[in-house]
């Protein structure tokens, strides 16, 4: 049995530690998956806010503290939901820094 989930992945410019990260997580995951790219530039983040809050995804991936900035101001409270039985919508944030740091933090607010 697979279980899958849509995933929106913002990454913040095109750098080559991101496009690692970005390759990593489609290495692993093999569900649908959309990627924005703030292309280094916070005025791209409305268009970007807009797709994604037009279309929720199930989950959000951040790589990169401009975009995990942009997530967390723009999705930290999840997605509204449609329907009262369906699912909250759940968020995660993936900020790269320093090389190979990783740090992740989980929006549990729907749980």
């Amino acid at each position: 049995m697979s279980f899958a989930v849509e995933v929106s992945i913002i990454t913040s410019q095109d750098l080559p530690i991101y496009e690692q990260a970005y390759e990593g997580f489609n290495h692993i995951y093999k569900g649908e998956t959309i990627r924005y790219d703030l292309k280094g530039n916070l005025r791209e983040s409305d268009k970007i806010i807009r797709k994604i809050s037009d279309e929720p995804p199930d989950l959000i991936v951040a790589i990169g503290l401009l975009a995990a900035t942009v997530a967390k101001e723009n999705f930290s409270k999840g997605f509204t939901d449609d329907e009262l039985n369906s699912p909250a919508h759940d968020s995660l944030w993936c900020m790269l820094t320093r090389g190979a740091t990783t740090k992740i933090f989980i929006h549990e607010e729907n749980f």
